[in-house]
């Protein structure tokens, strides 16, 4: 394999009595691979932290490959950091506007939700033909680009862009509304 892309629902069981209690998944990686996810310790070293419980466990993906088949761009909301990670992104797309897209999406999200309910946040962009959509996670959101629509801004907005606020705001929708006793 040349990467991994990890949906931990379908990889780690539960049972009743454990679901409330935290969890810790260890991911046994190949040489000179790393990990990606929005469960990595702020420091974004590819360590996993312990989740909350399998609720949280199982609402954050977890890419993985070798480092330089990936581009990870980052840019901080209000002193928080995001990133912004993707696996052989194409090289005619303009990713730094993108990301400047994203990042004043964002800020204007929380300017809806009034804080920001995270210590980091990651996205994990998959870029294939004729895929477009989003998976909503707590965090990474995995947001599908079609590889002939990114390239160009009218494509980009209604295939790319507009899957980022609905994403985002079922992250924070899990962590403030749903966490609330």
């Amino acid at each position: 394999a040349d990467h991994a892309h990890l949906f931990v629902a379908t990889l780690a069981m539960y049972d009743a009595t454990s679901r409330g209690q935290p969890h810790e998944v260890q991911v046994k990686l190949p040489a000179g691979w790393r990990l990606w996810s929005g469960l990595e310790t702020a420091a974004h070293r590819g360590e996993l932290q312990v989740a909350d419980d399998y609720d949280h466990l199982i609402d954050c993906p977890i890419e993985a490959g070798p480092p330089a088949d990936y581009q990870v761009l980052a840019f901080a909301v209000k002193g928080v950091k995001h990133r912004m990670v993707t696996w052989r992104p194409p090289s005619d797309v303009d990713w730094q506007r993108i990301v400047h897209d994203v990042q004043a999406i964002v800020s204007e999200t929380i300017k809806v939700w009034g804080e920001i309910p995270y210590e980091h946040y990651t996205y994990l962009p998959h870029v294939a033909g004729d895929y477009a959509g989003g998976l909503e996670n707590r965090n990474p959101p995995v947001l599908g680009a079609d590889t002939d629509a990114l390239p160009t801004d009218e494509e980009t907005q209604p295939d790319f862009l507009t899957h980022v606020p609905r994403t985002f705001s079922h992250s924070a929708n899990i962590t403030t509304i749903m966490s609330t006793p």
